[in-house]
Parts: C-alpha cells; sequence; structure tokens
C-alpha cells in the first residue's frame, strides 16, 4: 500500500508531477468509467489508459506517451527527451495510443526544466489520452488497479478523483444467458447483411488502415464462421455485428462469439509462430443493451454502437 503522501517524489517535483496525473485519470475517466487504472508499485504508480501505458513514474524520471505531431512541434528543454517507435514493432506501452504516439522522457533532476516539459507536453498527453480512451482497461490491469494509491493521490492534489468501480454492482444474467443459450437466428436479415458489408467496406470504423481489406463469412478452423475479418499488417481482426433489432439475448450471444474468436485467432497465431495480435469486435447498430455493459469490461470485449450503415 502507498506509504509516503508523495509517492517517494519530493515535495517540489510532486507538486508538477500529481496534479498532471489526477488531470490523466480526470480526463480518462470522462471517456469511459472503466477506460482506465492505477497499478502502484512503492513507492510510485502506473496509470493505464485503455492498453497504453500512459503516465509512468520512474526512478529518475517521469514517463509519458504522448501523440508525436503535437510534442515534436513543442520546444522542450533538454531534459526531455522523445523517442519514436520502430515501424511495425511498437513496445507494449504504446499499445492504442495511436499511430502517432511516442514514448517522453522527463528527468526529475531539474523542477524548472520538468515545469516547462510537463506544460509543453500536455496538449499532446491530453490526445494520447483521448486516442488510448477508446478502449476499456484490460483483464490484468482491472485486477491489479489500486483505488486506494488513487485515493491519496486525490488527498495530495486536494480532491476526490474517481473510481473505475471494477467490481461494479452485482447483476443476476441467468435468464439471458437461458435465452441466448436456447435463441434461433434463422435465416440472415436484409439490415444484418447491410451492416456486415458496411463494416467490410469501412476498417477505419476499427481504428484500421484505410485500405485494409475486410472479408465477410470468413471462416476459422474451429469451423465459426466471423461476420467480417481483416488482416492488418500487425494484427488480425473480427467482427461480429448486430442490425438494429437484435435482441439482448443475441447481443449476448454475440459478446461470447467475440471471446471465442479472439481465442481462436490467438491459437492459430500460436501454431503459426507469428507475433500474437488478435482482436474481436462487437459492432451494434443500436446500443449495448444496460445490463450487458458491464460485460465489455468484464471480458475484455471491444464494443463499437451506433454503427449505422450509410
Amino acid at each position: 500500500m502507498p506509504r509516503p503522501s508523495h509517492f517517494g517524489l519530493s515535495p517540489a517535483i510532486a507538486d508538477l508531477v500529481l496534479p498532471l496525473a489526477a488531470h490523466v485519470i480526470e480526463q480518462a475517466h470522462s471517456l469511459g468509467r472503466q477506460h482506465w487504472g492505477l497499478t502502484f508499485y512503492d513507492p510510485g504508480f502506473r496509470i493505464n489508459v485503455g492498453f497504453t501505458e500512459i503516465f509512468t513514474i520512474c526512478d529518475d524520471h517521469l514517463r509519458l506517451i504522448v501523440d508525436g505531431k503535437l510534442a515534436f512541434k513543442e520546444k522542450l528543454p533538454r531534459s526531455v527527451k522523445l523517442e519514436k517507435h520502430r515501424e511495425g514493432r511498437p513496445p507494449p506501452y504504446y499499445a492504442t495510443a495511436g499511430s502517432e504516439s511516442v514514448l517522453a522522457k522527463i528527468l526529475f533532476r531539474q523542477p524548472r526544466e520538468l515545469a516547462q516539459g510537463v506544460e509543453a507536453l500536455r496538449p499532446a498527453l491530453k490526445e494520447a489520452v483521448r486516442a488510448a480512451g477508446r478502449w476499456p482497461a484490460g483483464r490484468t490491469l482491472r485486477v491489479a488497479h489500486n483505488q486506494r494509491a488513487v485515493e491519496q493521490l486525490g488527498a495530495a492534489v486536494g480532491r476526490k478523483l474517481p473510481d473505475p468501480d471494477f467490481a461494479g454492482p452485482a447483476v443476476d444474467y441467468r435468464d439471458v444467458i437461458s435465452r441466448a443459450s436456447h435463441f434461433q437466428a434463422g435465416g440472415e436479415s436484409e439490415d444484418h447483411r447491410r451492416l456486415k458489408e458496411y463494416v467490410a467496406g469501412n476498417p477505419r470504423l476499427l481504428g484500421l488502415p484505410a485500405n485494409t481489406s475486410g472479408k465477410t463469412e470468413y471462416s476459422l478452423p474451429s469451423g465459426d464462421s466471423v461476420d467480417v475479418h481483416f488482416q492488418a499488417k500487425c494484427e488480425c481482426v473480427a467482427a461480429e455485428v448486430k442490425a438494429k433489432r437484435s435482441l439482448e439475448a443475441d447481443i449476448l450471444r454475440g459478446i461470447f462469439q467475440c471471446i471465442k474468436y479472439r481465442a481462436v485467432m490467438e491459437a492459430c497465431q500460436v501454431l503459426k509462430g507469428v507475433p500474437q495480435g488478435a482482436r474481436a469486435v462487437l459492432v451494434l447498430e443500436g446500443a449495448l443493451p444496460d445490463r450487458l455493459v458491464p460485460l465489455r469490461s468484464k471480458f475484455d470485449v471491444e464494443v463499437h454502437e451506433h454503427v449505422v450503415p450509410k
């Protein structure tokens, strides 16, 4: 548990670093209640937004993930270093913060330069948080999140900070699970066909390059047929689509299908000896039913709502 009120930082450094951490949490929480988390390691901490290690207190420096286009426009002090990742091999901490994201290191040794660097990089950090905040926190982060450390951070900056509430209230899903288990889909509707083809032709909806080709009714070795499949440079993406008239039980089936598709694609990558990079996305023409919202984070399923064919 956190002990020192400044997380091991000197008062002068803490006065610069901790308010920035609070702003990151507040912005991330505004993008999605369960889209961020804080991991404590004595005496510092790390803030993840989505799957990105966006803010980390290290022994002698602050590590940030920031938007490169904005960061490289700034006049930065010598204590700030920007590091681009190599094409096709992004380190894990970049994750989903956007293809233009870069690593920023700000040394603690000069408080004045730290203050200048923090202020100069604030817009670039805000943009990286916005990009990474599109995704909910992953399973590991939900377990590692330390709300007591968040409360201590709030005390240090003088205001109450939010709680991602990963546990959430207890919900009884037995009835919808039963209905999903006995659901009979029938033939493909025209609404489903139109949504499927629209997603296949618009990969940018799923954060993929515009020139990524989508295939409909793609066969997996498990015998499943994926509505839409994309093979990008560093990852494969399966999309399960549900048209506007889909019932709650059918949407729950879609969540379970995404869990299965991702596992199968990752297993295939292991057998092929290629780096693992697989996503399974649930695309809804309507909204995710309120009762199913907690499952998005619980099972780490990416959901895109209100996708209407044009």
